[in-house]
């Protein structure tokens, strides 16, 4: 299976008068193919909020304005009118949409990731699960697993270069992430359980872009 991934990468500013307490939740990295409709949602607690400002910051490049919401209308800039669309309001938060996706919206490049379709095994069974990519810049390989019934997408390790691998809580015991060279992995899954059915995602980002794991 070949993919071409986009990695979206969130970062929300909250420009204020003063120095105010509030939780933010948002959507960290999410992954989606190139022409689908990606949605990056955030939610806060503090009420007073009027206006809600979404920035795109594109490798090595400085923040860029998309559009905001002043309380539930929306205002777009004009590099971002047509496939962007903010809404929801602004003193509890909003879902920034973008239509037709391609490699300019994401933070990494378009990098093209073979792996395999579907892979069938039986309980306590180990399986071995595949990756390659095309681009030798894109020193960083990570996999993320997206449940049954569910959209989220939970990164379960990474690491740089063929370094030791880095594991989110939960996947430390019986994930095992192999990296051969940069353009080639593998994530063992040993002694099966039900829970282990789902999707798992290889994905590359360069090494100057951040990675985080989802909230």
């Amino acid at each position: 299976m070949e993919l071409h991934v986009l990695i979206f990468h969130i970062v929300l500013l909250w420009f204020t008068d003063t120095s105010l307490s509030s939780e933010i939740i948002q959507t960290t990295d999410v992954i989606e193919n190139p022409g689908n409709k990606v949605n990056l949602s955030c939610t806060h607690t503090y009420k007073d909020f009027l206006y809600l400002y979404w920035y795109q910051q594109r490798q090595d490049t400085s923040l860029k304005l998309t559009g905001y919401l002043y309380t539930t209308t929306f205002n777009k800039e004009a590099d971002y009118e047509k496939r962007f669309f903010i809404y929801g309001d602004a003193k509890s938060g909003g879902i920034l949409q973008i239509s037709n996706v391609n490699s300019h919206d994401s933070l990494s490049d378009c990098v093209q990731i073979k792996q395999p379709s579907n892979l069938i095994a039986n309980l306590t069974d180990n399986v071995k699960i595949s990756c390659t990519h095309d681009d030798n810049n894109f020193d960083i390989m990570l996999w993320y697993q997206q449940r049954r019934q569910s959209t989220a997408l939970a990164l379960i390790s990474y690491n740089y270069g063929k370094g030791t691998p880095n594991y989110e809580t939960g996947y430390s015991t019986r994930f095992t992430h192999n990296r051969i060279n940069t353009v080639t992995g593998d994530l063992t899954i040993s002694n099966l359980s039900l829970s282990d059915s789902a999707v798992y995602y290889c994905a590359a980002k360069l090494h100057s872009a951040s990675v985080s794991s989802p909230a």
